[in-house]
């Protein structure tokens, strides 16, 4: 969709709680302050509340897990994550999902994109709740799911030295991952 907006003949003709309609020849690129709506987790109670700080920056409010119904041989989950920016973030900041098996082996990554490209964290205002769903993703019954937050890079999934640091800011406990930089998501 952003191809056709940055490289195409099409502008943004409205927009509004999430959606965009574009037109051919209109050359404007304005996107309404609604269309951001559909990030506002303001007035949700997560099914989870979590209490981790990633560098000062961010703080991980909360988790939403919910099975979608469907006719495949795995579990289809729904992840939603609930976020509050800490202070103005000048850069972009980026979300990676991992999977591990019972073993805790890494059988899957998923980079989260809608933000990204939608709602970059340089948007965020501090204090607010910002929700991110990921796509319904067929992970079976993966025990483990951790998020970690990536600092500005060339490669998108490449992390050495960009993973956020991970402390505990609502008094709970945490289990984190590889040094302290990705938080298992706490469960129901």
């Amino acid at each position: 969709m952003r191809d056709l907006l940055d490289y195409a003949q099409f502008g943004v003709a409205t927009s509004d709680h999430g959606f965009l309609l574009l037109e051919r020849g209109l050359d404007q690129y304005r996107i309404s302050p609604s269309f951001y709506d559909v990030f506002s987790g303001e007035d949700q109670d997560p099914e989870v509340h979590a209490g981790a700080d990633f560098g000062g920056l961010l703080q991980l409010a909360g988790v939403d897990w919910s099975e979608r119904p469907v006719v495949r041989p795995e579990r289809v989950l729904q992840i939603t994550t609930y976020w509050r920016a800490l202070a103005p973030i000048e850069q972009e900041l980026r979300f990676v999902f991992y999977f591990w098996d019972q073993e805790g082996r890494l059988v899957r990554i998923q980079p989260e994109e809608l933000a990204a490209h939608w709602f970059p964290t340089w948007l965020w205002e501090p204090g607010r709740v910002v929700k991110l769903p990921l796509p319904p993703l067929p992970v079976g019954d993966l025990p483990h799911v951790g998020v970690a937050v990536l600092q500005p890079g060339a490669v998108p999934l490449e992390i050495d030295g960009r993973l956020v640091p991970i402390v505990p800011s609502g008094g709970g406990s945490l289990c984190l991952w590889e040094d302290d930089t990705i938080l298992e998501l706490p469960k129901p």
